[in-house]
């Protein structure tokens, strides 16, 4: 977001970013991510206003955010051997769970659902340390079904990937496309 202002002489200034004394909330609470440099992300589906405050001039910018529930997205990383993991996910009936279906899947020793509040990379960076939950999934077999818990944490959004591993479990054989979740 951008906030101009208008000096007295007609001049028009650019206000924004930090240092000038532009203050900007949602309301209601919650609904934007609203960064020091002025940018605005939703962090929620609804209805609401960016409130924009500069030395005693208030302005209210109407904001609507909404998204699909699910989205698949086009990041496969094909097997040498020619399979393109595919990954389909959805809300589990159940509180807290994620229905989970990889299909197409290469034969290799590590292989696994991947979890997080953020998005996967197209290589596991690791674990524990950058918030990734690992699911093993089954061996030989070219397809899985299961459920796996919603990332803990604040967060509305689910980042769910398959990933398959080398011997060692340093390099990627293939890597499924990424499929968004939210939530209510």
């Amino acid at each position: 977001v951008q906030v101009f202002g208008v000096t007295s002489s007609g001049d028009e200034r650019d206000l924004s970013g930090v240092g000038f004394g532009v203050r900007m909330h949602a309301e209601p609470a919650g609904l934007l991510q609203i960064s020091p440099d002025g940018g605005v992300r939703p962090r929620e589906r609804g209805e609401g206003e960016l409130v924009v405050q500069f030395e005693g001039t208030e302005v209210r910018v109407p904001v609507r955010a909404t998204w699909p529930a699910v989205v698949s997205g086009d990041d496969v990383r094909p097997a040498a051997s020619g399979e393109r993991p595919r990954l389909v996910a959805d809300v589990a009936a159940s509180p807290g769970v994620i229905d989970v279906v990889c299909s197409d899947l290469p034969a290799a020793p590590f292989r696994f659902v991947a979890v997080s509040r953020l998005p996967l990379p197209e290589a596991p960076p690791g674990g524990e340390a950058f918030d990734i939950r690992l699911w093993p999934v089954k061996a030989g077999v070219d397809q899985a079904r299961q459920q796996v818990p919603w990332p803990d944490g604040e967060g509305r959004l689910a980042f769910v990937r398959f990933y398959a591993l080398d011997a060692h479990a340093t390099g990627v054989v293939a890597a499924s496309n990424t499929v968004v979740l939210s939530r209510e």
